[in-house]
């Protein structure tokens, strides 16, 4: 097992580095230096339930598994996901997390949600960024794989898509855990029309 000061500061040497599971470690936080491989588009972190924190993310990331991270307290800033990863292919993260930011504009309980989209939207439409978080309501649904899946429908006109996470499938735990996916323009085979 990995503690805190096993993994070494500067980790730029590994810029040719694309997958890298850390799952099951003791250390609390990843140097920044993590921020420079800019080839790694996988990150395991599940179970490292000494991680504390999190600065940022590789810019060509694309999954982030960071489940039962039961110590995790700080997250990059997630606000600007959705620019950063408008032009990738669809990033999915999960990791502990209760609640929603507020930022994120349209928000709801339960299992669906609407909102209209502006006319003319679809010229400067990047993507569509989801958050859903979940959790076991009951001890029997403790540690069951969830089969999660979106659909959008885009009523406008009558074009329909369904979005699955793409890397893990979703364990449930008791405490709440989010899971964070990107869709970018190229995702809808179908411009996305307001109305």
């Amino acid at each position: 097992n990995l503690s805190e000061g096993d993994i070494p500061v500067d980790l730029r040497s590994l810029a040719s580095l694309e997958t890298l599971d850390l799952s099951e470690n003791n250390f609390r936080s990843l140097p920044s230096s993590i921020s420079h491989l800019s080839s790694l588009v996988v990150l395991g972190l599940d179970r490292c339930t000494s991680l504390q924190l999190l600065r940022e993310f590789p810019p060509n990331l694309w999954a982030l598994g960071a489940r039962g991270c039961t110590s995790l307290e700080k997250l990059p800033n997630l606000s600007n996901f959705k620019t950063e990863h408008s032009k990738q292919n669809n990033v999915d993260f999960y990791f502990p997390s209760k609640e929603i930011p507020k930022w994120f504009s349209h928000q709801r309980m339960g299992s669906s949600i609407s909102f209209h989209v502006p006319l003319h939207v679809e010229h400067q439409f990047l993507g569509m960024t989801l958050w859903a978080v979940y959790a076991a309501e009951k001890v029997e649904d403790l540690f069951k794989t969830l089969s999660l899946q979106v659909v959008i429908s885009n009523r406008t006109n009558g074009s329909k898509w369904t979005h699955k996470p793409a890397l893990y499938s979703i364990l449930v735990l008791s405490e709440g855990h989010s899971w964070v996916s990107h869709l970018p323009k190229s995702y809808f085979r179908y411009p996305i029309k307001g109305g």
